[in-house]
């Protein structure tokens, strides 16, 4: 009797172990510092996310564009739940940037940064959007759209920088 209930107490806190170890190895966050440097190359960042634009629509420059902001304001005015609104405050800073590298391209540099400046305040938007909500939804989702608003944020940058680099 003594035999059996020592095993399964030396069984009981090995599947402990074994439990703890597990959680920590899946949880734990992985730095690597070993990849090549490229900065002296003119490469601050670069990623491997494919990650498709949207099509912008019409320009700034159109006669129609006040109805389209009307109408991207009234769409997220009623648009409900912090994943959902999120959502689209990133979908509205891509189109954005869209239009802003259209832009450039036709020679509006001076519409082409307010353009990426107003996509710029978008993903801010989305961050002041999801981090005071985050317990309401579940810690999974909004960290999700943290990281998708970090990548957004650093493709935006990116954008900018090469924006200036075109403008002058």
């Amino acid at each position: 009797m003594l035999r059996s209930l020592i095993s399964a107490f030396f069984v009981l806190v090995l599947a402990v172990v074994v439990l703890f170890v597990s959680i920590y190895r899946t949880t734990a966050i992985r730095y690597s510092f070993m990849g090549p440097n490229n900065s002296a190359a003119g490469v601050v960042f670069s990623s491997n996310v494919e990650y498709s634009l949207p099509y912008p629509g019409m320009l700034p420059d159109h006669p129609l564009w006040s109805l389209k902001v009307f109408r991207d304001r009234l769409i997220l005015f009623l648009v409900r739940g912090p994943s959902d609104r999120a959502n689209r405050l990133l979908f509205l800073a891509d189109q954005r940037l869209v239009m802003a590298k259209y832009l450039c391209s036709k020679g509006g540099f001076s519409s082409c940064v307010v353009t990426a400046h107003k996509a710029e305040k978008y993903l801010e938007k989305t961050g002041r959007e999801v981090r005071p909500r985050k317990w309401i939804e579940g810690w999974k989702e909004s960290r999700e759209i943290n990281r998708l608003a970090r990548e957004e944020a650093g493709l935006a940058k990116i954008t900018v920088f090469r924006l200036k680099g075109f403008v002058g």
